[in-house]
């Protein structure tokens, strides 16, 4: 599963299978959430770098290297996280909500905390990001 110098490739992960065909997984590598996922993974690739962004139970959020697995950074929000990410249209924040009913805006490639804002009630939704007219909706 490895290229040239150790890396792994994007052409490595995905590859075409034919619908009439089975295909098959194969484990390249894990990481230890502590608790229960309830969100699905956010696999964002940009600049040749491949980000995935998950939440779990235990309060963590992580920012994972999609090629070797290596955690690039992780923060403990104030509650679950039940819900996906969504970045920002520019790239430069990830955007989650916790159980708590706080949405958090984080540094993509730092994890640094940018701002945050307080709901009425757990935020169990993903975000839809408005590029158009830079939002963030929670609904």
């Amino acid at each position: 599963m490895h290229g040239s110098e150790g890396m792994l490739h994007l052409e490595d992960i995905c590859s075409y299978v034919p619908y009439n065909k089975k295909g098959y997984l194969v484990k390249i590598w894990s990481i230890l959430l502590d608790s229960c996922v309830d969100a699905s993974p956010l696999l964002v690739i940009n600049n040749g770098m491949m980000s995935i962004f998950i939440g779990s139970h235990s309060y963590l959020f992580l920012c994972i290297d999609g090629y070797s697995g290596s955690v690039r950074w992780s923060v403990k929000l104030e509650g679950r996280i039940e819900c996906s990410a969504a970045i920002t249209g520019d790239f430069s924040e990830v955007v989650v909500g916790c159980y708590k009913g706080k949405i958090y805006f984080l540094d993509m490639s730092t994890g640094k905390l940018s701002w945050t804002f307080q709901t009425d009630g757990e935020v169990k939704m993903q975000p839809v990001v408005d590029k158009m007219r830079n939002l963030i909706w929670y609904l």
